[in-house]
């Protein structure tokens, strides 16, 4: 399996390239998780398909036209960056506000995890915040953890 080290985000955990592109391709994220396609909002849907076929276009333009194509590429990589940046402002304002629950959250003992947990569910404002975070922990080893996290997700 090839792996390969994005630039912006790191290893691609578990994901080879040739998933992660037969992924992007299908839903226009590397991820295989349905969470994480349906996360996705209709603009950056339609940013990433305008992108892509722009990028296509420069194969088979003039100079003059690839120059317009350039810009268009530019207009919209600024399009998906403010995206992804309002994206990870929500998520950074988020852990920020919760930070004390985070750290319980965090912790190496399922009790105080399962509290933490607990506590976000019914203190945090932001309900997609907590849905992704339980999402998280729905996979976890530890059984009351995985409970907890499952039955607050729904």
């Amino acid at each position: 399996m090839n792996r390969y080290l994005c630039p912006c985000c790191g290893p691609h955990a578990n994901y080879s390239l040739t998933e992660a592109r037969d992924n992007f391709k299908k839903n226009y994220t590397m991820y295989r998780n349905p969470r994480y396609i349906s996360k996705q909002t209709n603009k950056e849907v339609l940013t990433k398909e305008a992108l892509i076929r722009v990028f296509e276009k420069p194969r088979y333009a003039s100079n003059d036209a690839a120059q317009q194509l350039r810009q268009e590429i530019d207009t919209l990589k600024k399009v998906l960056d403010k995206i992804v940046h309002e994206s990870t402002k929500r998520y950074s304002d988020n852990i920020r506000k919760n930070q004390l629950i985070i750290n319980l959250i965090n912790s190496d003992k399922p009790e105080v995890k399962v509290n933490g947990l607990l506590s976000l569910a019914l203190n945090a404002r932001d309900g997609d915040f907590v849905q992704d975070m339980m999402v998280q922990y729905s996979q976890h080893k530890n059984e009351n953890v995985r409970g907890i996290a499952i039955r607050i997700e729904r």
